[in-house]
């Protein structure tokens, strides 16, 4: 357990975030089989599972020690079985699926949700400034192939990207990976 405080001034803001959302599960890998890890001591893992959110599988001993994998929320849950169905083609595995064979056989694992653009903004003290424009918003950037992808609080309370009238809420901020919050207004406080 614990927490961090980081002051978020008007402006731009380099934020990381160290913490992880808690273990859904934490188990070992029994075996792994086409793209389906089966947990020892689970029946019907999927059930624990939200299909709106996105989870992934954290591997803590072996020679995958480290690496991450995104999980393929609807298969898992439809699989209905003992099983965590990884996502071979998320952006986010840090280990190509196809090349993982018998190496998380017997490994330690934790499965936990993501935290998205929704989940870093209930971290503020003070509501995210939300409008019709970029310029006058709150905002969250990534770098996204090579260059800083602006994610803007709307009026509506949703999130906004550039260019698209689609609802970025549940964007995933992978573990890892800074993000810039760029304040237009007064400052908060970020506690995760």
């Amino acid at each position: 357990m614990g927490y961090q405080t980081k002051t978020i001034s008007t402006g731009l803001n380099a934020v990381g975030l160290p913490l992880l959302n808690p273990d859904l599960v934490k188990t070992s890998a029994s075996s792994f089989t086409g793209s389906s890890v089966a947990l020892s001591g689970e029946t019907n893992f999927g059930s624990k599972l939200n299909s709106a959110k996105s989870y992934y599988l954290e591997v803590y001993s072996g020679s995958l020690k480290g690496d991450r994998f995104d999980l393929d929320t609807t298969a898992t849950i439809t699989a209905a079985n003992g099983t965590a169905v990884l996502n071979s083609v998320s952006a986010n595995n840090t280990y190509p699926t196809a090349s993982i064979a018998a190496q998380l056989d017997g490994a330690n694992i934790a499965i936990r949700e993501h935290i998205t653009l929704a989940q870093l903004e209930s971290m503020t003290s003070s509501p995210l400034l939300g409008s019709s424009s970029l310029a006058s918003s709150d905002s969250i950037a990534f770098v996204e192939g090579g260059s800083l992808v602006y994610y803007y609080k709307k009026g509506d309370g949703g999130w906004r990207r550039t260019g698209s009238s689609a609802d970025f809420s549940t964007k995933v901020i992978p573990p890892g990976v800074g993000v810039f919050v760029k304040k237009v207004t007064s400052g908060t406080t970020l506690t995760q």
